[in-house]
Formats: C-alpha cells, sequence, structure tokens
C-alpha cells in the first residue's frame, strides 16, 4: 500500500494544526490532523522520493456523497504529511467557519446547481462551499466571505482514501477532498477482494491516484493521423 520508493508523491494538503473529526475504534474524537500522524506513526512509515510520509490508519470521518447530497461517517485508510514552505490559503465563509490548505488542494464548489472540485488556488470570494453542519450530517452550503494568504514552514497533512467519496470535513464542517493513495503492493495472496478489484466486480478496484486518471492529447493525435479519421478514431 502506497509503497515507498515508487510511485507519484500527494502534495495537496492541510496545515498541521487544523482540527478534524475522526471515529477511531468506536469513539469520536476532534483532534489536529498532525497529531493523529504523529500518534499513528508507530504503524510503520513509508516515505516515498519526495519525502511524503505515510502511515496506515483505520477510521471514519464525515463525508459527503455528492451525488445523493447525504453526508456519513466514510473509512479512511491513512494520514500523509510531507514539510511545507509556501503560501496557505485560510479560506473563511460568512458563517465565520473557515479552512487551511495549500493552493492546490482539492475543494468542492457549488456551481450551476452541482457540485464540481477545483484547487482552493482558483476559489474566488462568493463561491458556496459544502459544510456539514452538525452530527446528524446536515448538508448546507456557505459563501466564501474572504480568503487570506499565509505563509508557512512546517508540516502540512492530509487523510488518505476516504471510501467511496474521497472527501471529509474539518472540525468545523468545510468538506474538502482526501489524498488518493495509491497500490501497487496487492497480490492474489495478501488481499481477499483481488480478483474482484481486477475485474471491476460491484465497483472494486485497485487505488492507483493520479494513475486512474488519463488526459489525450487530441491536436497531437490529428496530427499524427495526418488527415487519416480511421487512424485517428
Amino acid at each position: 500500500y502506497r509503497g515507498a520508493g515508487t510511485g507519484i508523491s500527494c502534495y495537496q494538503c492541510l496545515a498541521a494544526d487544523e482540527l478534524i473529526p475522526l471515529e477511531i475504534d468506536g469513539q469520536i474524537q476532534v483532534r489536529r490532523i498532525g497529531d493523529v500522524f504523529t500518534e499513528a506513526d508507530d504503524n510503520d512509515i513509508k516515505v516515498d522520493p519526495y519525502g511524503v510520509e505515510f502511515v496506515k490508519l483505520r477510521g471514519r470521518t464525515p463525508s459527503i456523497n455528492f451525488d445523493t447530497l447525504e453526508g456519513s461517517l466514510k473509512e479512511f485508510r491513512g494520514v500523509m504529511r510531507r514539510r511545507y514552505r509556501g503560501r496557505l490559503l485560510n479560506i473563511i465563509l460568512e458563517s465565520g467557519r473557515r479552512i487551511k490548505v495549500t493552493p492546490d488542494h482539492p475543494v468542492f464548489v457549488l456551481e450551476n446547481g452541482a457540485f464540481s472540485d477545483k484547487s482552493a488556488r482558483d476559489l474566488n470570494i462568493g463561491d458556496y462551499l459544502p459544510v456539514l453542519k452538525d452530527t446528524e450530517f446536515d448538508v448546507q452550503v456557505r459563501k466564501i466571505k474572504k480568503i487570506e494568504v499565509e505563509d508557512y514552514n512546517g508540516y502540512v497533512c492530509d487523510l488518505v482514501d476516504v471510501s467511496d467519496t474521497h472527501n471529509f470535513s474539518n472540525a468545523l464542517g468545510v468538506v474538502t477532498g482526501n489524498c488518493c493513495a495509491y497500490q501497487f503492493s496487492a497480490t492474489f495472496e495478501n488481499d481477499d477482494e483481488f480478483d474482484d478489484k481486477l475485474y471491476f466486480k460491484d465497483g472494486k478496484h485497485f487505488s492507483m491516484g493520479s494513475w486512474q486518471v488519463v488526459s489525450l492529447n487530441c491536436p497531437r493525435a490529428a496530427y499524427l493521423a495526418r488527415g487519416d479519421d480511421e487512424l485517428l478514431f
């Protein structure tokens, strides 16, 4: 799972002092995400070539299914952190709720009646973000009032692989994307669902992070086809 020394690093993170709600061993806790990593680091830290650290941790976290607009607790598989020196964005909503993230962190915005994801750096004052209001997982939207830019030098962290939804909320209910780690070490012998994931049975799949995203260079393909539509399509 997220083999050290291979793959693609994740750089989209929250400030280490960001408070997040978690359910660990059946108990609801509100913890600094940096402390969650530190206290879980007995579980064998993995480090990739870019210095991103990953530690396994099983728990559940508040999350939104954007297809049904329902909130619930979803399982996650670990926590990651890395050293970061640069700018953080402190996104403050009109209600006073806020979240502090790196500029490339994925967030969700209400646009044309539906939620879409974009990088935090692309947010604008007046955009509407999803919020989980209370323990009943009531999904609401709140307008961005202000975005503050802060210089930062320290650890940034993120939850890894929130099941199905790939998002979670901070302790103030502001919902944000998670890190999609990747998996190269699964085998038939050590994964009971290996065949199901291999053939996408019931939607099951291996977690490959950015490797699951494919971009097509259509202009290049058209150039190489040189007017041959059969070759192009």
